[in-house]
């Protein structure tokens, strides 16, 4: 099941939270219940009982409705199996039992941009930075980032990027976005002089990439440096999709929006929770995945744009409207014709004989009368 390893990782905080509940005064106690069925539903999804592991958790939320940790249980259950719209809706049922807990607001931002709702996550990620001030949320503030940058607030992802740099200098997939944020407003020229610099990053094929950013490598590189060392399998595909995940960056950067697209989507089908086993590269398996459906969806607006603003295409779709026009009339015509020919004919009523009898006399002995003379 896709993203189940991931998930037993995601969940296995909620006991250990439990268990130190006593010492602190923001995470309620689980009830005893409660707790075992939470178990019991993760031993059920380990052995792909998905039904059953929901039926168990739904138990779980209603052994304690007001413990915000069933809702968020259920709504890692959702999130691991995709259901993406019911997991944020579990996610804002925690939220209304604990509005304080700034957590849940970014695993619900992170449920949004999964589910392709991107305007909403950045509200959630927004509050969860004004609540949380902490420099050590930094993780969670780069995909913050990433999130502008695909809704259109380049200036503001860019300012994330280059504080981001701050704290962590050898990070060339920061240095990617930062340098997409320029590329997308001031032209790549701007954006290679304005590269953030970065020390060296040790996963393959990243100073690669950082080559073909800088404009002093080829894609080449990057692909020779995939396949550097004859990496075990795992490895090699984890290098492979950091390659077409960058180089899709890279092409949208560079205004190839078209070749952009096929490398992004390609990443994004590259998801793999038996080889990506890390949490955060198997979460840029979704930014691949989301990117991608927004430079489609973008294409097909500047494509039906492009087809109205036409003049060609304006004539031709006047004259199949006034052809249209034309036809509707032509068939209503021959429908009433039509109609009164095979419209019954009126049958004259039982006393219409005696009044037109009466009628016609009546006349006669009009006829006959002399006028008076005076």
């Amino acid at each position: 099941m896709r993203g189940l390893l991931l998930l037993l990782v995601c969940l296995s905080f909620i006991f250990t939270s439990s268990a130190t509940a006593k010492q602190r005064d923001d995470v309620p106690i689980l009830k005893p219940e409660q707790e075992e069925l939470m178990r019991q539903s993760l031993h059920a999804l380990r052995e792909g009982k998905t039904n059953d592991a929901f039926a168990l958790a739904l138990r779980a939320v209603r052994s304690d409705p007001t413990n915000y940790l069933g809702f968020r249980f259920r709504g890692q259950l959702r999130e691991a199996t995709r259901e993406f719209d019911l997991c944020v809706a579990d996610y804002t049922l925690a939220i209304q039992q604990a509005p304080t807990k700034s957590s849940l607001y970014l695993m619900r931002a992170r449920a949004l941009f999964k589910g392709g709702r991107i305007d909403e996550s950045v509200l959630d990620w927004t509050h969860f930075i004004e609540t949380e001030k902490d420099a050590l949320k930094a993780p969670e503030l780069f995909d913050f980032g990433i999130a502008n940058v695909i809704v259109g607030k380049l200036d503001v992802a860019r300012k994330q990027f280059e504080w981001y740099a701050t704290l962590y200098p050898d990070d060339v997939e920061n240095a990617a976005w930062q340098f997409l944020c320029v590329a997308k407003k001031e032209g790549i020229v701007a954006a290679r002089a304005q590269l953030l610099k970065v020390g060296k990053d040790d996963r393959q094929p990243m100073m690669a990439l950082y080559g073909v950013f800088k404009g002093e490598g080829t894609i080449a590189d990057v692909w020779n440096a995939v396949g550097a060392g004859k990496p075990a399998e795992a490895e090699r595909v984890q290098r492979e999709f950091w390659a077409r995940l960058y180089l899709g960056l890279y092409f949208e950067a560079d205004g190839r929006a078209n070749l952009a697209a096929r490398y992004l989507n390609t990443a994004a089908l590259m998801a793999s929770p038996t080889l990506f086993t890390n949490q955060t590269v198997f979460y840029m398996t979704d930014v691949a995945r989301v990117y991608h459906d927004k430079l489609r969806t973008r294409e097909l607006k500047e494509l039906n744009a492009a087809i109205d603003a036409d003049p060609e295409n304006q004539k031709a779709r006047n004259l199949a409207l006034w052809l249209a026009l034309n036809i509707l009339v032509c068939i209503g015509w021959l429908l009433f014709r039509v109609s009164k020919k095979i419209q019954p004919q009126k049958k004259p009523s039982v006393t219409e004989p005696i009044v037109t009898a009466t009628a016609s006399l009546v006349k006669t002995e009009e006829q006959k009368v002399e006028p008076v003379k005076v």
